[in-house]
This record gives C-alpha cells, structure tokens and sequence, in this order.
C-alpha cells in the first residue's frame, strides 16, 4: 500500500499527467488541497472500486438493522395487543 501525498490543485494541474500516471503505475494516492484544506483525490481505480464495494456492504448493514428494528417493534406491538394493554 503506498503512502498519500499531499498537492495543491494549482501545482495538480500542471502535472495532471504525471498524477494520473502515478496513480496508475504506482498506486499513488493524492489528496488535492484548496486553500490548505483537502478537497479531493486522485486514486487507483482498485481504491475506488473497494470503495463503492464498502459502500454497498453498509447499505446491506443500514437495511439488515433497520429490518431488525422493525421486527423488534412489531414483535413489541403484537405483545402489547395480546395483554391487552394499550400505547
């Protein structure tokens, strides 16, 4: 795994091929500043594809709880109605 670098977007633009090439070659990882301050990256598409993969991992994790939820409420209600006891 390398290491991320640090690159003003000005100096990026000048040598955006450079920084392409790095990420691609040698799976470089650039975060691109604005003013100081991190604003984007330049990463190997294998970064990207891990991440989007993550991304649908935890939505599957957020719908499995919400679901788990659900089902605890509903078993709740249905324990409520059959003592007869109200809200």
């Amino acid at each position: 795994m390398s290491d991320v670098s640090f690159l003003p977007i000005t100096k990026a633009r000048e040598e955006f091929a450079d920084l392409v090439n790095r990420a691609v070659y040698a799976d470089a990882r650039t975060v691109l500043t604005k003013q100081g301050k991190e604003a984007a990256a330049v990463v190997p598409i294998k970064d990207l594809r891990l991440l989007e993969k993550l991304d649908k991992v935890l939505d599957v994790i957020e719908a499995q709880d919400a679901l788990a939820e659900e089902s605890e409420r509903s078993d709740w209600q249905a324990f409520k109605r059959e003592l007869d006891i109200g809200d």
